[in-house]
């Protein structure tokens, strides 16, 4: 599987650098009138105009193809000159590399949408809801450097539209089905930290850690599908897992049928290890997040042997 995304397998605008635009413009001038040029493409020639001689001009990304198609320019040599990204005309600008790698820190936002997170039937917009949400806050400034906001008292945040076109690009899902049971299904075939990163999301939002109890680390939700999908992909990991089981929950609504699944003493010890690796390779603040501190608690009680001081 290919985890580059090039710019022109997405919607939405870039920008490029001053002496990019500048050869664009000496090209289609050696060629025909902009209005002509423009005319030609669909493009209105206010637009061309603005993109080709103001440095903080978009353009969209179907109409940037036309250009570079219509001058038999290279699209991979031009989005290495790509500054700026944005997913409509209106919205913040991201400074993504094209390609883009998508890589298991992306799985790891992405994987927030099964649990606590939701997608808008209608516009795809997607947000986490959590008491807290200041760890998701942290990584994406961290990681990429981007500052987000937080709405109703801190309680929701809106994950940038970008990261649930690439998933889709990537897993071959719609948006809506990247909060569903088939995000784990679509998972299975990709490489470890992609479904580490994955489970990680899950038993944050879902699994119920309890140190003082030696069972295991207990995932219980509403789906029948996805606890089977989680227990596959807990698998795929080599690790353990007790068999699932259902009961009915007396829940403000009424009763509903709910799913649980255990990731027990075995495989917790081999994911306390994996985990230590793919902390050491995409930081701390791509791990579990207010859940860490039990995990390896967890781990410890589970695997005496090994000592654990130095991950705290």
């Amino acid at each position: 599987m290919d985890y580059l995304i090039h710019f022109w397998e997405i919607s939405g605008y870039v920008n490029i650098n001053r002496k990019s635009k500048n050869r664009l413009k000496q090209k289609i001038i050696s060629k025909s009138s902009l209005n002509k040029f423009s005319n030609c493409l669909s493009i209105t020639s206010m637009s061309l105009y603005n993109f080709l001689n103001k440095n903080n001009s978009f353009i969209r990304i179907k109409n940037f193809v036309g250009i570079l198609d219509n001058l038999n320019l290279n699209k991979y040599d031009f989005e290495k000159e790509i500054i700026l990204f944005r997913d409509t005309s209106s919205k913040k600008a991201y400074n993504l590399n094209f390609p883009y790698y998508f890589s298991a820190i992306d799985m790891r936002i992405v994987g927030v949408l099964f649990g606590d997170g939701n997608i808008h039937k209608k516009n795809n917009m997607a947000r986490w809801i959590q008491k807290d949400v200041s760890p998701l806050k942290n990584l994406f400034k961290n990681v990429y450097g981007i500052d987000m906001f937080e709405h109703t008292n801190n309680m929701q945040i809106t994950i940038p539209a970008f990261f649930i076109k690439f998933a889709s690009k990537i897993l071959s899902l719609s948006p809506i089905e990247l909060a569903s049971h088939k995000i784990f299904k679509s998972s299975l075939k990709l490489p470890k930290e992609y479904r580490l990163a994955l489970l990680i999301a899950v038993i944050e939002d879902e699994g119920n850690i309890d140190v003082k109890n030696y069972g295991g680390i207990l995932i219980r939700i509403s789906s029948k599908e996805g606890i089977y999908f989680i227990k596959k992909l807990s698998e795929s990991l080599n690790y353990k897992t007790s068999n699932i089981t259902s009961y009915a929950n007396n829940g403000s609504f009424g009763k509903k049928k709910m799913y649980r699944l255990s990731i027990l003493s075995e495989g917790i010890k081999l994911l306390g290890k994996d985990l230590i690796e793919f902390e050491k390779k995409f930081g701390i603040c791509s791990s579990f997040w207010k859940k860490r501190n039990a995990f390896f608690q967890k781990w410890k009680i589970s695997n005496k042997k090994i000592y654990v001081s130095k991950v705290f």
